[in-house]
């Protein structure tokens, strides 16, 4: 998910990676025109769910915030937060977590 994130370009990351943080249609398991299980080779964990969120950069303070508080949707640079969760076979849950950033 990671390098797929960090090779599309910018301006397609909203479409294709819809924020979780906001609630957008697709957010998660991915929209339909880019399911997240097809990016990591259709492989699925028991109960998997993948999620990815933004925190926008705001140069000014050097604050992150939410990306529904910025004007214009994403921020350049922005912080993409991967989330993935999973139940073992005994039903105990797992998540995992990656950041990272992408600019222009």
């Amino acid at each position: 998910m990671n390098e797929r994130i960090r090779s599309t370009a910018f301006d397609n990351i909203p479409a294709l990676f819809p924020d979780f943080a906001r609630g957008q249609t697709g957010a998660l398991n991915g929209p339909v025109s880019n399911p997240y299980a097809a990016i990591v080779g259709n492989y699925t964990l028991n109960n998997e769910s993948i999620s990815v969120s933004y925190r926008c950069y705001n140069p000014l303070t050097r604050a992150t915030l939410s990306c529904a508080l910025c004007s214009g949707g994403v921020s350049d640079p922005v912080e993409l937060n991967i989330a993935v969760s999973w139940k073992e076979k005994s039903g105990r849950p797992y998540s995992m977590n990656i950041a990272t950033y992408k600019t222009r």
